[in-house]
């Protein structure tokens, strides 16, 4: 089992993006990501800030959500449902289920839906695709950034969660408000998959 932080990762970014590039040219397959789960857990309060603008963001199809009434969170599972998103060469993405709709009810009724939920490995974020739109980074992996692999099981969380740029402004333009705060810190992320 090997355990690592992305502050070591990131000295050998070079040397890993030399190796992904010498992996793809010499025409070796790529392994697919299977089983495991990306749980989303998102601080109350913030949520409490969202509706206090008018904004509701929830999880749709399949996803399981929870509340910890003790900690003041709610969490949000998706299976993994695919994607080739791999810590071997921190490269690709890992595929979650489900997907999101969010809506605004201060300036008349709009909403977004959120579709092809997935972790990006290489940049640590959670993106999803807007209807009509392209894969967009909604959330970054921040904090205490911890990669583990135990082949073939391989780990990736943080003890930040913060609103990328790009998907605070996709959000605060498809709801019509500016509820959506670049950089904010919003809760935690813990992914585990398989590579098989």
């Amino acid at each position: 089992m090997r355990a690592f932080t992305k502050r070591a990762i990131a000295l050998t970014a070079v040397g890993a993006a030399a190796s992904a590039a010498l992996i793809i040219s010499a025409g070796a397959a790529s392994a697919d990501a299977t089983g495991g789960t990306i749980t989303l857990t998102i601080n109350d309060s913030y949520i409490a800030q969202l509706a206090e603008a008018g904004v509701v963001i929830l999880p749709q199809d399949d996803a399981s959500v929870t509340y910890d009434n003790t900690a003041g969170t709610v969490s949000i599972t998706y299976a993994v449902t695919g994607g080739d998103g791999s810590l071997d060469n921190y490269a690709g993405a890992v595929d979650a289920s489900g997907s999101l709709l969010g809506f605004s009810i201060d300036h008349g009724l709009h909403t977004v839906e959120l579709g092809s939920l997935n972790l990006n490995v290489f940049s640590d974020s959670f993106n999803a695709t807007p209807t009509g739109g392209s894969d967009t980074a909604l959330l970054d992996m921040n904090g205490d950034v911890n990669a583990t692999i135990a082949d073939p099981n391989q780990s990736l969380s943080a003890d930040q969660l913060t609103i990328d740029p790009a998907g605070a402004a996709l959000l605060d333009a498809a709801l019509h408000t500016n509820a959506f705060t670049a950089n904010q810190n919003i809760g935690s992320i813990n992914a585990a998959w398989t590579i098989g």
